[in-house]
């Protein structure tokens, strides 16, 4: 079973595959039909990146229109394609192909080829594939999209990274991605070439150019490969279509056509033939389109022509020449496509006029982009030893285990078999290899069975066990760089054997007949020139009567077994992993995935780790063990110890190693005011801006935090206070003036029950036992000191206000004591013991609050990694918050709404734990984000303040859906189109609500909106300044 999550953002995905996965895909890889639709390419022939991408979109509208449970919750029956193509944003990924050059993964589409984990990362699954480690940037990219703009076209065969601030996107028809590279690996991709001097504006793209005629450009034009991310507007899409003959998908002069034949024909005008049976022709998005785009297209690539009539001539595809009403592939695309430059902006551009106006294009380079390609079998090997070095700091390194050659990847196998350093270029996956086993090098082996045999494979001899039918197998062996193309595709010379024919004699025969063979391909690769053509006389010595394809095998495969097989061998080694934990990747998993595995797999728990294991990861073990128990159901009291307590444990660990690790000193207090005197300590609130979560244990711990956020306070006055004075009797008086509280406090036993369950003085108790009380008998240290004290707290925020509220008060508690008794603490170390005190309370959180309120302004806050958490502050330009013309539109608004944070702390806290792939992913943006929004404040670009504080909402939505429950919503609703940005402060579901009105007048229009229909008696707008203080503390 596969952990599904929800999606922040309504988003579809389609996938052309092979037909023999795409009937099965939901099946064998758990994602849900409702969001992800899947197809293969016609029986009639290919269509081209275009012509697939009508294709796609032309299938998956069908379904969901004649489906009788369609993947959108409102019906889509008797929707035109043009209304259906708007309705929601998808990304189509394009992974068909037969896979020539990479066999071992064809059958189930190179988009499903299973991913080793890198050795620098957390939160990675076993059962990985190319497709899950696509989907980060694609979703991220999408979900930036502006309106208008639907889909994103991808290509299956490639992984693009990007490590930098993703741009905003702009408003165009189309959006192409670039990565700046050598000629060299240029020459195997199309190139996007833009003005050197001028505007840098995109010029023309070749596809395929040699480094030479690359270079011969270089004097006046800079160069990005085309990484296989195009974003299209509808009117894009819309044009596509009538270049693949699919134009009668579109609406005509007075109607809406694009439904289905006969339906709903008077509403939306009929098509002349059944959609469904729309014939389309071959049309290349990369080769034809984008060499049609730039302000100088070249027409002829090679000698060809980049349109014409090539479409209409693609050999094995039917083609309506009656149907053609355009002439041969569309209007052309000119114009001014313009690359990102040096200012970070795009240029713009228009096309040739396209139905009824021009479409407009550019051009991104990805911010710190990262392209590897996964085309070839040596691809497979050298993108993701690539990958594995991306990072070499040895501090960030989690796989400790010393590899034979780091060229050496074993996944989803049992592996005995001795690997030394003359052994490189290896993949084994999904194979069991014996010890008496001897490999060399340049190996790709998958699917092997459980096996006793000796075998040597020679240097570049690949082997491919491929299960047919319920019991059969094909054996491929076949050379490293051996191309799968024309008669070596369709020539039967894989045997087939039932389970009983295969013996080690089997395979040592085949071996033997392809070693005079592979010597020669050895050398036509080592002139680059591609290993294609296997002599007849290799069929002629195979012991079996039935030879396969390699396109045989594409529709042959069982691909059940596959899976099957794949899964029994990850379950097999997991025992091991957990057991080798100081040198694998066990604990540095996701933990969430991992132990929904390991329950499946009917292992019992793994030995308990020594107390001597870091702390780290017994906490993660504690709440791995936890997770296997809840997922087996086993709750409290069923069969020995229960799921909460596994839980507890790790919170346990992680509170002892936060205090010990912040390293307090043992607080003497002496009385240091006069016995009239009373100190007087009062705190704003703080508003975080972005970044909250990645200063919360156990990320900050891991990674270090990065939170921006400013101090305010609330109706001209610090909302948090505390009053201190002495008193002549020997005891602690507690009070809560916003409460009418009072409590008496005489023994050490009351003052430790600071944890007691409903108690309101749980604060100042904790902080007076980091102040020096509480191990000793407090009567008696009270009469040392010359009398006790009365400690008085005002709170003027409702509870769950969400603006950290509890925090900031024991800050100021600690604070106020610190200077009652001569403690010396400065800010830094009053918020260091108030991380420590909230450990005590058990309440956990970050240290944003504390911070966020006793220092003053808008400020970023930094932490390094480990368990003691100092944030470095860095102050922040305040003209937001001060200038008038920006700050009549910013609005504090109180919705009445409570919701208590420690137990959404404790879900997202417990999913830090577990290194939840998807709360890792959202706490790496978020961090991001944090940086994101620094550089706007810098730059004082108020125009995008409110779309990042936006980006901030969408991101707690994404970590939490409880963030948003209906009763906010119902807000949002009222001013819906007034404000560019706003987010519910802290954890979220309730509390202040912090909006970015598009100016002035709108912010009056909100008021106005809100004071007329309040969504509860207690929702009001509350008026905020600039702290320009922070904590104060001073004496009467």
């Amino acid at each position: 079973m596969r952990i599904i999550k929800k999606k922040s953002i309504t988003m579809k995905y389609l996938l052309t595959l092979p037909k023999n996965i795409a009937a099965d895909f939901h099946e064998l890889t758990g994602l849900p039909k409702d969001q992800w639709f899947v197809t293969s390419d016609p029986d009639s022939g290919y269509l081209g990146s275009g012509g697939g991408t009508v294709n796609l979109l032309l299938q998956a509208w069908l379904k969901e229109t004649d489906d009788g449970r369609p993947m959108t919750d409102d019906r889509l029956e008797g929707k035109g394609f043009k209304e259906w193509l708007g309705g929601e944003k998808r990304i189509l990924i394009h992974s068909g192909g037969q896979s020539r050059r990479l066999p071992a993964y064809g059958p189930g589409g190179k988009i499903l080829t299973p991913m080793p984990v890198v050795r620098w990362k957390k939160g990675q699954r076993l059962d990985q594939t190319l497709l899950d480690l696509q989907l980060p940037l694609l979703e991220k990219i999408l979900d930036r999209l502006p309106e208008g703009m639907n889909t994103l076209v991808v290509s299956g065969d490639v992984l693009v990274r990007s490590t930098g601030q993703m741009l905003e996107i702009p408003q165009k028809d189309v959006v192409a991605f670039g990565h700046w590279v050598s000629p060299e690996l240029a020459s195997r991709h199309g190139i996007f070439f833009t003005d050197r001097y001028g505007k840098n504006e995109f010029q023309f793209m070749l596809q395929k150019p040699s480094p030479e005629e690359i270079r011969k450009y270089l004097p006046d034009y800079l160069f990005m490969i085309d990484v296989g991310i195009w974003a299209l507007s509808d009117e894009a899409v819309e044009e596509l279509c009538r270049r693949a003959g699919a134009e009668e998908l579109l609406p005509r002069a007075g109607t809406k056509a694009g439904t289905k034949a006969g339906t709903k024909a008077g509403q939306y005008g009929q098509l002349p033939v059944d959609a469904s049976e729309l014939i389309l022709r071959y049309y290349d998005m990369y080769g034809d389109f984008g060499l049609e785009l730039g302000n100088d297209p070249r027409r002829e690539n090679n000698g060809q022509p980049a349109t014409g009539n090539r479409q209409l001539t693609h050999p094995n595809l039917p083609i309506d020449r009656d149907r053609l009403s355009l002439d041969q592939g569309g209007a052309q695309l000119r114009g001014d496509i313009s690359a990102l430059t040096g200012n970070r902006q795009p240029a713009t551009g228009n096309c040739l006029p396209t139905g009824n106006r021009e479409l407009s294009s550019t051009v991104l380079p990805l911010p710190g982009g990262e392209f590897y390609h996964f085309g070839t079998s040596r691809e497979l090997i050298s993108s993701n030893l690539a990958l594995q070095n991306l990072v070499n700091d040895q501090r960030e390194i989690i796989h400790r285990q010393i590899k034979s050659h780091p060229a050496v990847f074993i996944l989803n196998s049992v592996s005995e078999v001795k690997l030394g350093a003359e052994n490189e270029n290896i993949w084994i996956e999904n194979s069991h290899i014996g010890k008496n086993w001897k490999l060399n090098q340049n190996h790709v082996i998958t699917g092997v069975p459980k096996n006793d045999w000796a075998i040597e494979l020679p240097a570049n001899m690949c082997l491919d066990f491929v299960p047919i039918d319920e019991s059969d197998w094909c054996i491929r062996v076949y050379h490293i760089d051996e191309l799968f193309d024309g008669e070596s595709q369709t020539q039967p010379r894989f045997p087939v054997y039932n389970e009983m024919e295969i013996t080690e004699d089997t395979l040592l025969n085949l071996i033997n007949l392809g070693i005079p063979i592979f010597a020669g391909m050895t050398v036509l690769a080592n002139n680059r020139q591609p290993a294609t053509g296997v002599p007849a006389g290799l069929s002629a010595g195979l012991n079996s009567n039935r030879q396969l394809s390699a396109s045989d095998l594409l529709n042959r495969a069982n691909l059940r077994r596959i899976f099957a097989q794949r899964t029994k061998y990850r379950f097999a080694v997991l025992p091991a992993m957990a057991a080798n934990y100081r040198h694998s990747i066990f604990y540095h998993l996701d933990l969430e995935q991992l132990a929904v595995d390991w329950s499946a797999s009917g292992h019992a728990l793994p030995a308990e780790l020594p107390e001597s294991a870091p702390e780290m990861t017994r906490i993660h073990d504690q709440m791995f063990r936890a997770e296997v128990k809840r997922v087996r159901g086993m709750g409290d009291g069923v069969r020995g110890l229960g799921y909460e307590v596994w839980e507890e444990r790790a919170f346990q660990i992680l509170r002892e190693s936060l205090i010990r690790g912040l390293k307090l000193e043992r607080a003497v207090p002496r009385v240091s005011v006069y016995s009239d005197q009373v100190v007087w300590g009062r705190s704003p609130v703080r508003l975080d801006l972005g970044g909250g979560w990645t200063d919360t244990p156990p990320n900050c711990i891991l990674n270090g935090g990065k939170v921006v956020n400013v101090a305010v306070e609330l109706n001209g006055q610090a909302p948090l206070q505390v009053f201190i004075k002495p008193t002549t009797s020997d005891k602690i008086i507690l009070r809560s003036i916003d409460l009418g509280l009072r409590e008496e406090v005489t023994t050490r036993a009351q003052l430790q029950a600071y944890n007691e369950v409903g108690s309101a003085f749980a604060i100042p108790k904790a902080a007076l036992i980091l102040a020096g009380f509480g191990e000793e008998d407090l009567e008696k240290q009270l009469k040392e000191l010359g009398g006790g004290l009365e400690i008085s707290m005002l709170v003027a925020v409702p509870k769950g206000s969400g603006l950290g509220t509890s925090s900031i008060l024991a800050a100021t508690v600690l604070g106020s004591l610190s200077d009652f008794f001569g403690l010396g603490w400065d800010r830094s170390e009053v918020g260091r013991r108030t991380l420590a005190l909230e450990q005590m309370l058990t309440t956990g959180g970050g240290w944003q609050d504390q911070y966020g309120g006793i220092y003053p302004g808008l400020k970023i806050l930094e932490t390094v990694p480990g368990f003691n958490q100092a944030p470095v502050v860095r102050w922040l330009p305040s003209d937001y918050f001060t200038q008038p013309d920006m700050r009549s539109s910013l609005l504090l608004y109180y919705t009445g709404i409570t919701r208590v944070a420690k137990s959404i702390l404790g879900e997202i806290v417990r999913g830090m734990f577990l290194n939840s792939n998807r709360r890792l992913h959202l706490i790496e943006e978020l961090s991001q984000h944090a940086e994101n929004l620094m550089d706007n404040i810098l730059m004082q670009d108020w125009k995008s303040f409110g779309t990042l504080i936006d980006t901030s909402w969408k991101l707690n939505q994404a970590l939490d859906r409880g963030t948003n429950p209906p009763e906010v919503q119902a807000i949002l609703t009222k001013i819906r189109g007034l404000y560019t940005g706003q987010k519910l402060l802290g954890a979220g579901g309730g509390g202040y609500m912090f909006i970015v009105a598009k100016d002035p007048g709108a912010a009056l229009k909100i008021r106005k909106n809100l004071q007329e229909n309040p969504p509860n008696e207690r929702a009001r707008f509350v008026d905020f300044s600039l702290s320009s203080e922070g904590l104060v503390v001073t004496r009467s």
